[in-house]
């Protein structure tokens, strides 16, 4: 490069104060020119350090940047754009985009000189930006990874844009989704309501006719079609299929709940409520008892508001006794168990029995998954300082001993979270001091008696466990350690601590085999409940049944209880006419029989 194409550029483009970018180096800002050496000393953000560097490479292998840019209006004059960040995101797109002579830039392109200007907080600030801005005619967002953003020369009504957009698109999940963003612009002008009825019409057409929609989002779509006509004046009645006929129709209300998103859940409820007057209330505690989670808090709020929070009190109880308490309902337990709404209710539960009911869930999740997945359950114990001891309150020391055994034989816990944890069972009980000092887990039990059946389940889990999921570990560990830093090798600790539950399991299932007793219960009782016996219990609100089997035989959807749970040790050693309380409800020994009789 000439002597005087340098002056020149010295003097225009690449002047001190100029800023540029450096793809690894970041923003530089140009300090000073050395006219002996004919080279610029560049400061560098990320590098931390000045660089000298020739005009000619800086003008071809760096980026500089204009006054108007963004990042350099930013340094400049940080109060003004962090003003802007805060209160005014179309602003902050309008700037970034104005400066490229096209006015598009790519999506990539854009949210890199977003992180230049935030950091990693910028992906934060643009989910919210791009929901502040869903009603914005000027920016246009990418509905794609592959799709620019743009900035228009002039203004386009947004509600016109999501018809537009709803009109080319084929795809039935698309238009209920711009046809919910339309709804979520009301009210809606008169040239725009004006144009619904027809929209509507094409709606309920997709959502009738489509192949690919679930229940669930079928229905979603029926609500949405339904709000729109409504907007628009039309009677949502003449559409078919309706909410109604989706939910009577359902073969699989549970299935249907999950497949919706949460905001609709309440909704589906009240539909409930509605469709099936007679059969609403047991439809609603299924949902609860079987919600994977988003809907167990829709569902205790709904039977509150229906007045059936006695009921909601009792049924809890029961199956805290039935050892049938999935991890949902336990969080959602342990979560409002002080809030004054519900505190009345959850106070009773709080107890060993529910320590314990958390304990089998968090083994079960971690059975399940075999891997270093978070258990939610186990992260509420670790965090909540006053849970464990509002738990053991009422325990005796020979209780808080076998809960504290149990937890630290689980496999769903690290070894320094099960130390932290035990320390709170020691300040409460110094007695069991010992299971941290030989954690000793052989200690003499009683035998565990159970089916053959199951016996044969758990011996093929055993082996299935040690011929197939611990060599695959061990191989990935291997294949870990060969990526090299242990240190920094994030498969490797994950393999580790996939190794740490599966050893652990192991010990766990040898241990059970070892205490483990089959029976056909052939040797039950006809005159007293005990281990294989089919007990007929007499309420207030008619006869139930329960059959008590093995430590692996439970099944509370059948009404089969293991008799290591609270409510069959409440059942064992009953006799026909003799009085029992169960979940909070009185009952009568009404009829008993052998279970191995009725086979």
């Amino acid at each position: 490069m000439e002597s005087a194409q340098i002056d020149s550029l010295i003097k225009t483009t690449l002047k001190v104060g100029t800023y540029c970018i450096h793809r690894a180096w970041g923003v530089g800002l140009i300090k000073s020119f050395d006219e002996k050496t004919g080279k610029l000393t560049i400061h560098f953000e990320n590098d931390k350090s000045s660089h000298q560097m020739d005009p000619a490479f800086v003008m071809s292998k760096l980026e500089i940047l204009p006054d108007a840019h963004i990042i350099v209006r930013h340094r400049r004059n940080p109060a003004e754009i962090q003003s802007l960040i805060d209160s005014n995101p179309a602003e902050i797109f309008s700037i970034i985009l104005s400066v490229i002579p096209s006015h598009t830039l790519s999506a990539s392109e854009t949210e890199l000189v977003l992180e230049r200007l935030m950091g990693p907080s910028y992906k934060k600030w643009l989910s919210s930006a791009k929901k502040k801005l869903a009603k914005d005619s000027q920016v246009v967002f990418p509905e794609k990874k592959t799709d620019p953003y743009k900035l228009r020369e002039a203004p386009v009504a947004a509600d016109d844009e999501i018809l537009v957009a709803f009109y080319k698109t084929k795809n039935v999940k698309k238009k209920m989704e711009l046809s919910a963003e339309l709804l979520s612009h009301a009210p809606l002008p008169q040239e725009v309501t004006s144009k619904l009825p027809t929209l509507v019409e094409e709606l309920s057409t997709a959502i009738s006719e489509s192949k690919v929609l679930t229940a669930g989002e079928r229905l979603q779509g029926a609500w949405i079609r339904d709000d729109l006509s409504k907007t628009a004046g039309v009677d949502s009645g003449k559409f078919q299929p309706t909410p109604e006929s989706l939910v009577k129709d359902a073969s699989d209300l549970q299935e249907l709940s999950e497949q919706l998103p949460a905001e609709y859940l309440r909704r589906m409820l009240d539909l409930i409520f509605a469709t099936y007057p007679a059969e609403w209330q047991k439809i609603a505690f299924d949902l609860l008892k079987n919600s994977s989670g988003k809907a167990t808090a829709e569902c205790v709020g709904f039977l509150m508001d229906r007045d059936c929070a006695q009921q909601l009190s009792e049924t809890l109880s029961r199956w805290l006794l039935e050892q049938s308490l999935k991890a949902p309902i336990l969080q959602w337990i342990i979560k409002n168990r002080t809030q004054r709404r519900f505190s009345t209710m959850l106070s009773r539960l709080i107890s060993p029995q529910l320590m314990s009911a958390v304990f089998y869930a968090i083994d079960h999740e971690a059975i399940q998954n075999a891997s270093s997945k978070r258990i939610a359950l186990v992260e509420l114990l670790s965090e909540d300082k006053e849970l464990i001891p509002e738990l053991l309150a009422t325990a005796t020391p020979e209780v808080a001993r076998d809960l504290a055994h149990t937890m630290m034989m689980s496999q769903g816990f690290e070894t320094l979270t099960k130390r932290s944890l035990i320390a709170r069972f020691i300040k409460q009980f110094p007695e069991i001091q010992s299971l941290i000092s030989s954690e000793d887990q052989s200690s003499t039990s009683d035998n565990l008696v159970v089916s053959w059946e199951s016996l044969e389940k758990r011996k093929a889990e055993y082996q299935l466990l040690v011929t197939k999921k611990i060599p695959e570990n061990k191989e990935a560990i291997a294949v870990a350690r060969e990526m090299g830093d242990l240190s920094e090798n994030s498969e490797y600790k994950m393999a580790r601590q996939d190794n740490d539950t599966l050893m652990a399991l192991k010990a766990q299932m040898e241990r059970e085999l070892r205490l483990a007793r089959g029976t056909d219960f052939g040797d039950a009782s006809t005159t007293q409940a005990g281990i294989g016996s089919v007990v007929e219990l007499q309420g207030s609100s008619g006869k139930t049944t329960y059959t008590i089997l093995g430590a692996w035989d439970g099944n509370p959807e059948k009404r089969i209880l293991s008799y290591l749970t609270p409510m069959a040790q409440a059942l064992i050693g009953k006799k026909i006419d003799e009085k029992v309380s169960v979940g909070g409800s009185d009952y009568t020994i009404a009829g008993l029989k052998r279970w191995v009789d009725g086979k």
